[in-house]
């Protein structure tokens, strides 16, 4: 005996259940990955911020050393507040101050390097920094 759906008994057939469920499942994998991306991009912000800010910092107080001591300020390392150095650094420090003269004419760098979200990364500042002429 055949059975007549009339009207008011229309319904979904279960395929076309199964592909609305397979629709949702896929919209729902692209949101969680586009959360977790958004996440991870996040917290590589954070870091360069934190990088940035160290190296900043450090680069400023430089600045405000008599131009004949930046030199015993190569090779000094700091630390750069929330961010890991990478494996085997000597100092324990992701920061470091590299400084060379010319002249006169003092080549000055603060670099971060570190352990993140994305594996090792390096930030570097650079300026020149001159005697003063009397």
């Amino acid at each position: 005996m055949k059975h007549k759906m009339n009207g008011s008994e229309s319904g979904l057939s279960l395929f076309e259940l199964m592909l609305a469920s397979v629709a949702i499942i896929v919209i729902l994998l692209s949101v969680i990955s586009t959360l977790l991306s958004v996440r991870n991009l996040q917290r590589l912000d954070s870091e360069i911020n934190r990088a940035f800010t160290a190296a900043h910092n450090n680069l400023a107080e430089l600045k405000v050393i008599p131009a004949a001591d930046l030199l015993a300020m190569d090779g000094v390392g700091f630390d750069a507040e929330g961010l890991e150095p990478v494996p085997n650094d000597t100092d324990d420090l992701p920061g470091e101050i590299v400084v060379t003269s010319n002249d006169g004419l003092y080549h000055v760098s603060t670099t971060v390097t570190w352990t993140g979200v994305r594996g090792r990364q390096e930030f570097i500042l650079e300026t020149y920094i001159a005697e003063s002429i009397k």
